[in-house]
């Protein structure tokens, strides 16, 4: 589980305190409203979440994306390992930017932090995009993601993938 802070000059990526829960279910419904996986996931159901990662913290990790002390969006990763990548693959469950922040550099910002913090042993991070999302697919492509499966691209984070290894550029600021 990734669970420190993560800063740019563009917002910060962090876990979600108590006081931000309400927001974050808001954004979770709207999530699931605006790419139709035709699940309900109200405030019960973040609340597990939250606590199966506080309990079993390798499972995975959610961060609230913030700017100008305002949430904006989340990021929930669900880990799992990869035979086939020899590690752990971060797989980007759900990533929601609220549609009054959108098309700044958020998911981008937050995608290319990732990528260089990701633990030692993490293979890749894989998202799942949703139906018809070109957007977000230009997107992932510039961030150097590739079409895996269907709907499904990877940013190998280390030697392999299509031969070439991965861009891991300076460090951002981590903060505690």
């Amino acid at each position: 589980m990734l669970d420190y802070n993560l800063v740019s000059a563009l917002a910060t990526y962090r876990m979600p305190r108590p006081e931000d829960i309400p927001v974050l279910v808001d954004m979770v419904e709207r999530f699931h409203a605006e790419t139709r996986t035709g699940h309900h996931v109200g405030q019960s159901e973040v609340l597990a979440t939250l606590k199966e990662l506080n309990q079993h913290r390798r499972s995975g990790s959610v961060f609230v994306f913030e700017q100008d002390e305002e949430v904006v969006g989340y990021r929930l990763i669900a880990n799992r390992w990869s035979n086939g990548l020899g590690g752990t693959v971060l797989h980007v469950d759900e990533l929601y930017v609220r549609p009054g922040r959108r098309g700044r550099g958020i998911a981008a910002d937050f995608l290319g932090l990732l990528a260089k913090v990701a633990p030692g042993d993490a293979a890749a991070i894989q998202v799942e995009l949703p139906a018809m999302n070109r957007r977000a697919g230009g997107l992932l492509r510039r961030l150097e993601f590739v079409e895996s499966k269907g709907r499904v691209m990877i940013r190998p984070l280390r030697g392999g993938g299509e031969g070439r290894p991965p861009v891991r550029g300076g460090r951002p600021r981590i903060s505690p």
